[in-house]
């Protein structure tokens, strides 16, 4: 019995060791990580770039892994800024950079955050009192402004 015992607690403690324990907010590292990601691609050559580079993110990026959430909130950074610049400048008469891009129309941006937001890594989120929502929401607008900031800087 006693061997039984040690059996099943060897094979349990690291099954609960693996737990992971959530943050209320996204990672300050995740924040930045996305920041880098679209400004990199962004600031260097040209608006178009930012959907490119999150895609490949989601792309070479394991859905399971907590940095598939630095491709979700880049997306989320810039499908919000494509809807963004397509509202203030459609009023001047400006071309569209995001024109025949897809990727970031509101109904394909809807669509995959839907099907993300599914994954299992947000309902053990959800399990444990985040509301996932707010655990993103919060530094949309901190990765917008970090990337404006950086191409600021990086102008001549």
């Amino acid at each position: 019995m006693k061997k039984i015992l040690l059996i099943l607690a060897t094979i349990t403690i690291p099954m609960q060791a693996r737990a992971e324990i959530f943050q209320k907010q996204i990672p300050q590292e995740r924040v930045q990580a996305a920041i880098d990601l679209i400004a990199n691609a962004t600031c260097k050559k040209n608006l178009r770039e930012g959907p490119r580079v999150v895609y490949e993110c989601y792309k070479n990026t394991d859905k399971n892994s907590p940095q598939f959430e630095v491709c979700m909130l880049a997306d989320m950074s810039t499908s919000n800024s494509a809807r963004n610049y397509k509202e203030d400048h459609d009023a001047l008469g400006d071309p569209d950079p995001y024109e025949g891009i897809p990727f970031v129309d509101k109904k394909n941006f809807t669509h995959r955050m839907a099907d993300y937001l599914f994954l299992p890594r947000f309902h053990r989120m959800e399990k444990q009192g985040i509301d996932v929502g707010d655990y993103f929401g919060s530094s949309i607008s901190e990765v917008t402004k970090g990337i404006n900031a950086k191409c600021k800087a990086m102008e001549p």
